[in-house]
Order: C-alpha cells, then structure tokens, then sequence
C-alpha cells in the first residue's frame, strides 16, 4: 500500500473519530489488521467489504465510501442494566433466561442453551442442550448425552466425557461416569476417583460419600476424614453432625472425631448449642459437651425459636 493510501485510511478514521465519538485506538486495531494481511488498496476494500457483509447480521454496524477508503466502526450495546432490567428484556428475546452468575445467565431458545451479560449480548451461543449457572467462573454443559465444562469465553476445559457434572464448590465438581461418583478439579484431572455410590456437597469443610451402603467424608484434597463405617451421617450444624452406628445416634465434628457417644435412639443437628435426643421413648436435649439440659422426659419437643420451644407431656403442651 502506499503511503498516500495509509494516509487516506488514517485520515478517514480521524473523521469517524471526531463525528461519533469512537476512540482512535479501536478503529487504527482495524486499519492495521488491513494494512498487515492486504498488500493492495483493491485487495483491502474487497476484504472490507466481505468481512462488513459476514458481520451485519451480529451487532456491528458499518459504513463504507470510496471517497475516503474506509468507515468501519462497531455498533456495540454497552449499557449494563440491573439483574431485573436484564432479565425483563432477555425474556422478551429469549424461551427461559436463568439467573445471572459471575456476570453470565442461562438462555433457551426452543430446546437450545447459551450464555447473555448483563447488556443481553449473547456472549456464549446457543448450542447446549442443558446448561448449569455459573460458578467459580466455569458452567456444566451437555452435548447429546455427555457433559463438560466451558469458561466464560465459552471455552471447553472439560472434555465432555461424564454422564453428569455438578457445579464447581471450592475448586471441585461432582461427577457421574457409568453410575460411580467423583469429583474433577479445574483442569479435569479427577481429584476423587470414580469409586463412590454418592457424594453431597461440601458443607463445613467435608463432602459425605456412600460406599456399599457405608457412609464417610472426605475433604477437598479427596482425603477420607472420615471413615466409611456408619449406617447414616447427617449435615453439619455448627461444626458438629449426627450418625448412626448400628441402631444408635451420635454426634461428630469436622475432624472427624467422636464428640457425644452413639447413646440415643434419635438424634437431631444442634441449633444455638443445643440438639433434641430422644432416648427409649422420651425426649430430652443436651449441650455440645453431651450434658444433659432437659431431662429426657418429654413425649415431645418442638424447634426452638427465639430460645423458646414448646413441649408435650402425657398429651398436655406448655414451653
């Protein structure tokens, strides 16, 4: 190209610079992309023209004119409404529009799913058959039968190899593969083997697992905290869950370690230090150290709100 021709294209992006406000550093990115792949002012007008052509129907607007070369500048939708502005207009384009999470929300249009921001731009397209929300920067997604995971520029890390993925909790996502249960890092490097029957999600620092009807707990570095010996193991409440070893309940904590002995017949989470036990028939409730606060004497006890929980006896309530 000559120099009078870089001129020209120099001079044109100054006018479009100064008559819509479009910064000089985004139109020049354009005019150098021409310059470096088109070595004559023909070549580089009939590629303009293509690439404008191929993009009229994405959200770029265009102009050309032969008196000054090249106009070229992008329409781009940068108003960022709120979480319900967003919604309310996707929903006018789109079947369903899930929440928004890490910036992106789920849209469907028939049986299809893809990715919008918050200005509605389509910023994932629409070719998933099923789609998770955002979480840690990454979604689940399916294609025909397998799932993977893509990034936020719609990006496969995940190959799309596992009956089922859940979404990303510290760092790991539960997964499904020929009916045994693990979970995959980041990378998708399997960090729990396939070898369980169930895995819940993390709550208190440890996921619970089923094993051969067997339950324990593991840590986010797949380590088994806890031993795969107990008929049931309950969520954690304050740091501390129920199990159940042979007929009897109990209470653990996070470690892994036996805090009140499985005594009780039945046993629920502890709220604001205390926990309902029952033992026989009779119902009572003790302290984290496994001390007794209400006598095991009640037919019933209610939930506690405020500190105050109603109590049945011989078919008569109080609190």
């Amino acid at each position: 190209m000559t120099l009078r021709g870089q001129a020209l294209i120099t001079g044109s992006l100054t006018k479009v610079r100064e008559s819509i406000g479009i910064q000089l550093s985004m139109l020049m990115a354009y005019a150098k992309k021409f310059l470096v792949i088109m070595p004559t002012m023909s070549q580089t007008w009939r590629s303009i023209t293509s690439i404008i052509q191929t993009n009229q129907s994405h959200s770029l607007w265009s102009s050309v004119t032969r008196r000054h070369t090249v106009l070229l500048y992008p329409s781009l939708n940068t108003k960022k409404y709120t979480t319900k502005e967003a919604i309310a207009k996707a929903q006018k384009k789109y079947t369903e529009v899930g929440d928004f999470k890490d910036g992106l929300a789920a849209v469907s249009k028939k049986t299809r799913w893809g990715f919008i921001d918050r200005t509605t731009t389509l910023k994932i397209p629409i070719i998933y058959d099923e789609v998770t929300t955002f979480s840690e920067n990454l979604a689940c997604v399916r294609k025909g039968k397998r799932w993977g995971v893509i990034n936020k520029e719609g990006k496969q890390v995940v190959l799309y190899i596992y009956d089922k993925i859940f979404p990303y909790d510290r760092g790991l996502a539960i997964v499904i593969l020929n009916g045994k249960w693990g979970m995959i890092n980041k990378k998708g490097v399997e960090v729990v083997p396939l070898e369980y029957d169930e895995i819940f999600p993390f709550r208190s620092g440890l996921a619970i697992v089923i094993k051969n009807t067997k339950f324990g707990a593991i840590n986010d570095r797949g380590e088994v905290v806890v031993p795969l010996e107990y008929n049931e193991i309950g969520s954690f409440y304050e740091g501390i869950c129920t199990v159940l070893l042979g007929q009897k309940y109990g209470y653990m904590d996070t470690e892994g370690l036996m805090v009140i002995p499985t005594i009780y017949d039945e046993a629920l989470h502890f709220e604001n230090g205390q926990a309902r036990v029952k033992k026989g028939d009779k119902w009572g409730i003790i302290n984290r150290k496994g001390d007794k606060t209400i006598s095991f004497k009640y037919d019933e006890i209610g939930q506690f709100n405020d500190g105050i929980a109603y109590a049945r006896k011989d078919d008569k309530y109080g609190y």
